[in-house]
């Protein structure tokens, strides 16, 4: 952390009073950014700040960032030039023989046209997708939206990363769009993810639906799933006396009981 002091000092009755001044720079911050001039490209015509008359003596100085430099470093509206993605901090600088020295800080970012996007290959997923944005340069940001496609939701709208969780049997077309603050247009790209369809299990064993008074009835239950997903076997409603093992092996999970109801519907 640097501190930058500057004094004026004024006579007042034939004493000096010295007024202290002092402003703090050297860390990029978001706030720096935000109080910045910001430039798209890499020049721009600064003007200094005056608070002193007749000033014995003038002049711009770079207090931070390589490679600026000043068209006419002694005329207080010149034109300032640097390269981009730098926080530059200059100062438009007056000396007085009764009133001191005066600084006025200025800070610059120059920036490039948005990183051209690239949102990455299209994809076939079963719930979610990985997505394969570009990285932005510094001083960009990128951002995800929903072009078409209903239901999806990304963990992290700025992350070139992220991950985008759909809706089963939905195509989805996704935009990565980079922006700075100084330069137009935004770069954008899109790319389609498709969330495949959460097909039904289909049974593939045949129930007996009869059963006589007091006889052991069993019932083994196979079935399979197009997507390969883990099947559940449930039975909402059965007669009192069937038990249900929902202890399966592989996809075969049992059904079995006796009763004294006849012809009793399993």
């Amino acid at each position: 952390m640097k501190r930058l002091y500057n004094s004026i000092k004024a006579n007042c009755n034939g004493f000096v009073v010295r007024i202290m001044l002092f402003g703090i720079f050297g860390l990029l911050t978001t706030a720096n950014l935000a109080q910045a001039q910001a430039v798209c490209g890499t020049s721009t015509t600064v003007t200094g700040r005056s608070s002193l008359p007749s000033a014995q003596s003038s002049g711009w100085s770079v207090l931070e960032g390589a490679g600026g430099s000043f068209s006419n470093g002694s005329n207080r509206s010149a034109t300032f030039s640097g390269q981009t993605g730098i926080l530059y901090r200059i100062a438009w600088n007056e000396q007085h023989p009764s009133y001191g020295f005066h600084r006025d800080i200025q800070t610059v970012v120059f920036y490039d046209a948005p990183t051209a996007a690239a949102a990455g290959p299209d994809q076939t997923v079963r719930y979610q997708a990985t997505l394969a944005g570009n990285t932005p340069v510094a001083f960009d940001q990128g951002t995800w939206s929903v072009v078409s496609g209903a239901g999806g939701s990304f963990s992290d709208v700025n992350s070139p990363t992220a991950t985008f969780t759909g809706t089963p049997g939905v195509t989805y077309t996704l935009r990565w769009t980079i922006s700075n603050v100084a330069c137009s247009p935004d770069s954008q790209d899109d790319v389609v993810i498709t969330v495949s369809p959460n097909n039904a299990p289909v049974f593939t064993s045949s129930e007996s639906t009869l059963v006589d008074d007091n006889a052991t009835y069993y019932y083994t239950i196979t079935a399979t799933d197009a997507d390969n997903d883990e099947l559940t076997y449930t039975a909402p409603t059965k007669p009192g006396w069937l038990n249900f093992n929902a202890i399966k092996v592989g996809d075969v999970s049992t059904i079995a009981g006796s009763g004294t109801e006849a012809k009793t519907a399993g």
